[in-house]
Order: C-alpha cells, then structure tokens, then sequence
C-alpha cells in the first residue's frame, strides 16, 4: 500500500470553507479562462477610452460602460472559491487595485451597499496619498503628479485628497438625514439658498464626484507604478507601462438579503458603469431573481387596492367570465418576475455570466482538494477494489477507475462533497498512525464519517429520520449497532416520485456496504440484505419492466425451465452474476452494463435483429469481470500473505448454489446462467460468421421458432398438449442447428451445375451471373436497385420452401468429421456403477455414435436432447461436464445429410454465399473467441473443484457420487431409451447381413 501512503503525505489539510483554488477551479468553472478573456477585454476598451479622452474625442461620444462580470451557482457550489481564486489570479498584476470584499449578508440597515463602496474607494485614494508621502525628492516624483507637489512637499489640499473630501460631502447629500441638516443649520437666507443648490440633483452631484474620484485613483495608481522599479512588477516594467490600470469590487452573496438586492442593482446601474471599475458578483440566480421580484413587488400599491399575498398572485381583472380571455393576462407576481429577469439582463448581461456546474456521479470521483482526487482517498481507505473503484490498466500502467453510480452518496456540491472529503482523509490518518486497531476510536472516525455523508448530502437530508431512525440503528460499538435491511418494506413510492426512492435505494444499499465494510461487527439480517441487494441490483441493471412483479416460481415456470431459449435470457445471467459475485465484482458488473447505449435484453433471441452482438457484449463483460476477480483475489491474498483459505470465486459460488437448495429460486438461476454460459461460449466462429452470411436464410426460422415460442406461453389443452409443443419447438431449433451446419458445409465445397442445368428463372442462375460480374470487374460492379429487391424478394421464397422442407421428421442426418477420440472419451468416461444419468445419456447416443450417416431425425433428437439434458442437470456428479465439453462438439459434426438437398438448392446456396461473402464486413472474432476460451476454462476449473470437495465431504460417510444423484429415471424414459435400443439392435444386424452396403459406412 505504499501508493496510499504517498498519497496521504502529499495531501493538504482539509478546510471546511472557501479558498483560491486555483487550476481546480475548471472543474467548478468550466469558462474561467474565458472570464479573464473577458477581463482583458474590458482593459483593452478602457485603454481606449483612456486616448480618446486624452485626445478631448469623447464629448460627443455619448457611452455607458457595463463590466460587470456574474458568477453564479446554487449554495454550495463554489462561487466564493472560485471568487477567491479570481481575486488571487489578478492580485499578480501590480495594476489591478482589488478593493476589499463585499458581503451585503454582514450589513446591518445602517450600511449602505453604494456608501460602502465610495468607504473603499476612498480608502484606496489614502493608501495613494501615502505612497505620495514618501516620495523624498522631486527626483522620484512622476512627471504627471509633478503638480501635487510644491518644493518636493505634498500639497495637503492636492487633487486626490480633494476629490475624497467632496466625494464623501456629496455622498451625504443623497441621504435623507444629512439633506435635513444641512437645511436646517444656516446664518442667513443667501447661505440657505446655496447650501440648497446642492441638494437640488445630489444624486448626479454625487455620480459626477464619483466618477472624477476613480478617475483619479487610476490616474495615480498608473503614475506611480510606472515610475516604481520593475522589480516590483512581476511581469516587467516595460508591460506594467502598456497597461491601464483596473478597480475591482468583488460582491459576494448577492442573493442572501433580499432588503439589499434592490439597492445593490440600483447602484450597480446607476454608479459602476465607469471603463475602469469591474464588478464582479456571486450568487444563486434563481434566488436572486426571486428577491427582485419581491422588491419589485413592494413597488405595488396591494394594501390600498385590497390585495393580500394570495390575490397579489391573481389577475386583476376578474369580470372576464371567458377562460380564453384569460389565458392572456399575467398575474402581478408574473409581470414583476419578467420584469426581474429584464432588469438582470440589463445590470449583469447573460454573456457575462458564468454559471457553476452541477457535479454529478460522473464528476464527483474527480473532486480535488490539493492534489488528490477523491477517487485516490476512497482507494486508500476501501482499496483498489471497492464499491467505488477497480483498477485498470491504460498504456501498460494500472490505474484506478471509477464504479461511478456509487458515488450517489456523496453530495453534488463541493461544500457536501468537502466535508465528506474531510472525514475521509481523518480515517486515512487513523490507518496510517495505527489508530484503526483501536476499535473504540475507529469507531467514532467510521461513525463520523458515515454521518457526515448522510448530513451533507441534501438528498439524503430530506430522510434523515428514516436513515438514522429505520436503517442504521447506532449503539455505543459496532457490535451493538444494526443495519435494518427489512425497512426496505417501509419504502413506499409517492406519486411523482419513483426516481427519488429509487435513488434512495441505491444510496442505502451503498451506506450500508460501507459500514460493514469499516465496521465488519456491525450485525445485520443477511435474508432481508440478500434481498435488499437483489433489488438494489435488478435496478442498477435495468431490470425489464415484464419480468417486474413476478415471483420466484413464476421466473422459473415462464423463463428459467427453457435454459438457453428462456425470453430475457441474458438478464437472467447478469443478475444472478450481480446477486452472487463479491460485492466489488457486482458494483463493477453494474458499471459495465450501464455503459452501453444498447437495449441489451432482447427478449426473444429469434424476435432479435441484433442479439448476437448482444450476445458478445456480455460475453465481453464477464470475461473483464473474471479478469478483474482473479486480479482482486490475488491482491487480497498477497495482502493476506498467502494465509487462510482462498476465497470462493463468481463460479465457485454458482456451482455451490446451483447442487444445493434445488428447489430454491436462486438455485434455480445458478444452475440456468451455467447452462447458458456453457452454450454461449459452445458457439463457434464459424457458426457466428454464418449466421450473419446466411441471416436472409435464417430469419425464416427464427421467425417460425419465435411464433412456436409465443405459442408455448398460451395455456394448454392438457399436459401432453404442452409437452408436445415444447418437444416440437425443441426439435425445430435442432432442425435449424442442422440446416446451418449444412449450409457452411455446401458453402465450403464446389458445387457445379451444367449449363443445360440451369435456368434462367432459377435463383440460383441470377446469382452466379451476378458473381461473374463482379468477379470480372473486380467486385466494383454494383448491383441495381431493382434487381436488389427482385433478388431478395426470390432469396426470401427460395428460404420459405426449403424450410418446409426440412421442418420434417423424414429427413436423415449424418456426422461428418467428428473427432472419435473426443466421442470415445465421453463414452468410455466413469459413470457410476448403478443406472445414472451418464449411463442413460451414453446409450441415448450410442446408435447416433455408430451409425454415422443415414440416422433418422428421431434417434438423433433424443440422442442430442438426452446429451444436453446432461449438461444442464444440477442433480448429477457423473457426466455433467463430459456432456458440457461433448455436445458442441457434436452440435458441429452433425447436419442434414447431403442428399437431402437437390442439386439446385446447393447450386443456389453456393452461390449467395458468394454474393453475401462479397459484400460481407471483415469480422474479428480473436478477442471475442479468446473471451469464450478464458470463461470455459474458468467454469471447467471451478467445476472440478466443486467436484473435488464433494469428494472430500461424503469421503467419511461411506457414500460414493451416484449416491448423490437424487433424481431417478422416470420410467416412460426407460421405455422410450429401450425403443430406442432396440431400433439399434435391427439396424446393427443389417450392418451385420450387408457388410459391403455404402448406406451402412
């Protein structure tokens, strides 16, 4: 863990409380580099404004100045941090003067936003007056400020001092009591008359003085940093002379006292519109907008009209009985709220706004305080695997990502986000100093940090009384609290409100794998946390709403009974890999299947246009998944050095699962998402690649099996009725298998037709002169539209009538290139000494075995079908993974048998394999064949060790594994396995009587 400890050296002391951020502050604000470009800006235009009034060109150019600049966000979000950085950014330029900040929330009704400014400007002109102060010598006195001196000596009435004073006096005329008075206190008339001239227009008075003063202050301020050495400007004395200088006020919370927000735009609008001042504002713009609108509100005379709040709402006029006349008129609060968002416009323009963002689960793992993300802390103290994070590699380096949806805990702004971050980086600390083996104190750190979690997070808020009430029930030590799963029963849904509770759930479900995690002696129910996760997972996998609702033993009758042909299939595999892999292994499940943007359960794998890419998807996750559990499983036992037993994995538990409880729902899903693994991974490259040439061919089929399936879920005559229908529908995807084994077969020949064997209407001559074509043209012959439909239109008959054809029991079917050491090793397996299921399955396909070609559909269907039931069967220990291993091997080897097939329909078969090949995309099937291989061998591995300790367990109770085969042969199987027999028994006579008979090879 020596990262960790890098990490937590490096870190910086957690601080509850606005700072400069600086190149954090992208992450809250995106646009910071464009507010300093906008910051040029204004300097740029106030440098001009500077030469036109130096060259007296501006009297007649009449021109209002607006640099105001608004960062907003709601609370929380940053604003004062990113105001801090900002301030800490232009404090670098000797040029700026940056008066102090303004927090209108810490005004009393005594201070005035617009006084405390002229306070701060005046305040900035007697820091000037001191610089002016020590000047010793006319030889250091600027050129420009040679008049404030006489004789090398400041003139205590100089420019600037005098410009303070009459700004202050003028400032105190447009209050009411000094106007008051000023009336009052006079000698004789003449002095009334003059002192009155002043209160006549004292607020253009006083905006005159104003802007005189700032005037003033940034003639001063250039003066003198141009005359100072340049060791005092950062970026050099030769730039420091082409700037102008810049008066910033920063107001922060604008939005917090709804008695200041008219007076702060009033002033805004009618004393900062200078080129050389710079406003720079935050606060949350709805609220802002609210407070305007209640000002604005105050403007209306409601009391002498009657109105209270309630009717202040409603339309004045109230004797227009039509709704239509109506739907026109605004209420007052609806004018005063459009007049708010105008006057805004006006005082803070939209193109000078800046907005902070809204973190979310995909930006919270990156929340930085120093040089630490909040991903690297949580890897500290829960490990590279987590809830929160796996590990990764990127450019042959691990990394560590994020399982984002965990992040739903922590709040969406960083004053949440930070005092979590807080607690977080003291558990670290108690790691590191060895203060995690004192339970007691581990404790408190855990309890703290699990609280503030939920404290600062304003969703959570909202249910603290249930969370701290219901869910965690905290004791004096961890082993006298409780987590109460079974509150889950308590979560109702509100109407409106689904996604809040569904949320909620998730966010629970997260907490409480924390505190187990940090306190492992907490107690809790683990039934109701079984099923807490499990509906916790089945959301985070998009569980498909037609399955919602059902219970255990509807799933199995409507779903898990047809194993691999089952609707909604590979839902059913990824949540039972969700409910019963190691919690950071199913976090990471969840994560990898909320990436995708396709619609990954397709119901029926017939109905499907796109399931097999679906298919490889999956196949592609839990090939990362076993990749990363046998990562983490290593990690954590190195970490453990290598003591006590290895810990059980995704397989291991499956396997257990599926041989015990075999009446239990969960059984019931282990056992069909290893049977379906197992066919998944059974299917070739070659089948695959076929399925896509061939697809106008086959979706005739799939058509029919999704119509026979459809039929299967409408309620039967009887038993035999259903049993029927089921036989027929199995047997037509075997047919089907069959048909496409041929087709790569006929594909992969020369097939050759005489020309007085073709004709012109046939399918197959229009496609091999369209191959010729292209052929001669070097495949860039294209193929006209409308022989493009014609060609397809026959190809979709042509694929009709074969179907027909083949849907049959009288067709024969042959193996071709089965390998006989393969078959002789499934024969010659051990299958127990008493009438086991291998037995059974072994004599099943022993005439499909010896015969070799010419076998009837029947014999070879309840050979298959016997063998397959096999490997699905989790009441076997004999024959399960021979039949696993061994029937896609013989699924292979087995098609319809050549001459079932005219000399035409392999001609026309041929030929479009041609056409299709022609026009086919190059597909790469090597990451996709390799992620087959890695999951087979993993379930072999996990088979046999599940094998070895059953072993090891009956070794002491003198029992043997057919012992353990708990299901018997029913006996209408044992009848029809001795028909079957018995038909071998003629057919091995013939063989016998006519030895030399081609038909018996």
């Amino acid at each position: 863990m020596n990262s960790n400890t890098n990490i937590s050296e490096s870190q910086e002391e957690v601080i509850l409380g606005a700072r400069a951020l600086g190149e954090q502050v992208y992450k809250i604000m995106p646009t910071y580099d464009l507010l300093l470009e906008q910051l040029k800006e204004i300097r740029s235009t106030a440098a001009k404004q500077a030469f036109k009034k130096q060259s007296r060109c501006y009297e007649n150019d009449k021109q209002d100045f607006n640099n105001t600049v608004g960062i907003f966000g709601p609370r929380g979000t940053g604003k004062s941090s990113a105001l801090y950085t900002l301030r800490n950014y232009l404090s670098k330029d000797t040029m700026n003067i940056l008066l102090p900040l303004i927090e209108p929330d810490n005004f009393g009704e005594n201070t005035k936003i617009i006084g405390s400014i002229v306070g701060l400007l005046c305040e900035e002109g007697k820091k000037l007056l001191k610089q002016l102060h020590l000047l010793k010598n006319e030889m250091n006195v600027p050129d420009d400020l040679s008049f404030y001196f006489n004789n090398g000596v400041l003139k205590p009435n100089n420019p600037l001092k005098q410009i303070i004073d009459e700004t202050i006096e003028y400032h105190l005329y447009t209050e009411p009591q000094y106007r008051d008075m000023l009336g009052q206190n006079y000698a004789d008339l003449a002095t009334h008359i003059r002192k009155s001239e002043r209160l006549l227009i004292p607020d253009i008075e006083f905006k005159k003085k104003l802007m005189i003063l700032i005037d003033t202050i940034v003639h001063v301020k250039k003066a003198l940093m141009t005359h100072e050495p340049s060791d005092k400007c950062d970026r050099g004395i030769d730039e420091c002379k082409s700037q102008v200088a810049l008066i910033y006020i920063f107001i922060d919370d604008i939005d917090l006292k709804t008695s200041k927000t008219r007076e702060l735009m009033e002033a805004l609008l009618q004393y900062t519109n200078h080129p050389h001042i710079v406003t720079v504002l935050s606060g949350d713009y709805e609220i802002l907008t609210e407070s305007l609108t209640l000002a604005l509100l105050q403007d209306e005379p409601l009391k002498e009209l009657g109105l209270g709040a309630y009717e202040s709402l409603k339309v004045l006029d109230k004797d227009s009985e039509q709704e239509s006349d109506k739907e026109g008129k605004l209420t007052i609060l609806k004018r005063k709220t459009n007049l708010a968002h105008e006057y805004l416009k006006k005082i803070i323009p939209p193109a000078s706004r800046h907005q902070l963002v809204k973190w979310n689960e995909n930006t919270i793992p990156y929340f930085t305080f120093g040089n630490n993300t909040l991903l690297d802390q949580l890897t500290c103290v829960f490990g590279n695997w987590s809830l929160f994070s796996y590990q990764d590699e990127e450019a042959n380096k691990a990394i560590n990502k994020p399982i984002k949806r965990s992040y739903i805990i922590f709040d969406e702004k960083p004053r949440g986000i930070v005092n979590a971050y807080y607690h977080l980086n003291q558990l670290i600390k108690a790691k590191q100093n060895g203060q995690a083996n004192n339970p007691d104190k581990f404790f408190q750190l855990a309890k703290a940090f699990i609280d503030t979690l939920i404290s600062s997070n304003t969703k959570l808020l909202l249910h603290q009384e249930l969370v701290f009430g219901k869910f965690i029930i905290w004791g004096s030590e961890a082993k006298s609290s409780f987590i109460h799963y079974a509150m889950l029963h308590d979560l109702i849904y509100p109407y409106g409100m689904f996604k809040e509770i569904d949320d909620l759930k998730v966010a629970l479900y997260v907490i409480g794998e924390l505190v187990t995690y940090l306190l492992p002696r907490v107690n809790y129910d683990q039934i109701h946390y079984s099923i807490w996760r499990k509906e916790v997972m089945d959301q985070l996998l998009f569980k498909p709403n037609e399955i919602r609702g059902n219970s255990g033993q509807a799933i199995d009758e409507r779903y898990l009974k047809y194993n691999q042909n089952s609707d909604y299939r590979l839902f059913f595999l990824v949540e039972t890999l969700a409910i019963f892999a190691h919690t950071e292994i199913s976090a990471l499940l969840s994560e990898l299947i909320s990436n995708i943007n396709l619609d990954l359960y397709y119901k029926s794998r017939w109905a499907s246009e796109d399931a097999q890419a679906k298919d490889e998807y999956v196949i592609g996750v839990i090939h990362t998944l076993l990749l990363q559990e046998e990562m983490m499983l290593s990690f954590k036992r190195q970490e453990r050095g290598n003591s006590g037993e290895n810990a059980l994995t995704i397989f291991d538990k499956l396997y257990y699962q599926a041989y015990s409880n075999q009446d239990d729902i969960n059984s019931k899903l282990a056992n069909f998402s290893l049977n379906l693994l197992d066919s998944l991974c059974a299917e070739t490259a070659e089948v695959i690649i076929a399925e896509r040439q061939f697809k106008l061919l086959m979706n005739e089929w799939d058509a029919v099996l999704d119509k026979k399936q459809n039929e299967l879920k409408k309620p039967a005559t009887n038993m035999e009725h259903q049993k029927n229908r089921l036989n027929e529908f199995i047997d037509l995807q075997i047919k089907r298998s069959l048909f496409l084994n041929s087709t790569i077969a006929i594909k992969n020949k020369a097939v050759v037709l005489k020309k007085s064997e073709l004709k012109s209407t046939d399918i197959g001559y229009t496609l091999s002169v369209i191959n010729g074509n292209k052929k001669n043209s070097g495949n860039s012959a294209k193929v006209p539209d409308a022989i493009y439909s014609t060609l397809e239109n026959r190809m979709k008959k042509f694929a009709k009538d074969i179907l027909i054809k083949f849907s049959g029991d009288d067709k024969s079917v042959e193996l071709k290139d089965i390998d006989d050491k393969e078959a002789r090793i499934f024969m010659e397996a051990p299958a127990g000494i008493n009438n086991t299921r291998f037995n059974y399955a072994k004599s099943a396909f022993e005439p499909i075995f010896y015969s070799r070609s010419h076998i009837n559909f029947t014999t070879y269907s309840f050979g298959f079908r016997t063998i397959e039931k096999l490997s699905q069967n989790n009441k076997v220990y004999y024959g399960r993974p021979e039949a696993i291993a061994f029937l896609p091997k013989l699924k292979k080897a087995s098609r319809f048998s050549d001459e079932e097939f005219s000399e035409q329909e392999s001609y026309t078969i041929h030929q479009y394999a041609k056409y299709v090949g022609a026009n086919e995309v190059e597909t790469k099937m090597d990451a996709y064949e390799n992620a087959k291989k890695f999951i087979q061998r993993k379930l072999h591995e996990a088979h046999n060790r599940f094998q070895s300790k059953t072993l090891a367990d009956i070794k002491g109770y003198n029992l043997k594994l057919e012992d353990l085969e708990i299901e018997e042969l029913a006996e209408q199987n044992n009848t029809k396995l001795r028909l079957h027999q018995i038909l071998w028994e003629d057919k091995r006579n013939e063989i016998k009587e006519n030895p030399g008979d081609p038909t018996n090879d």
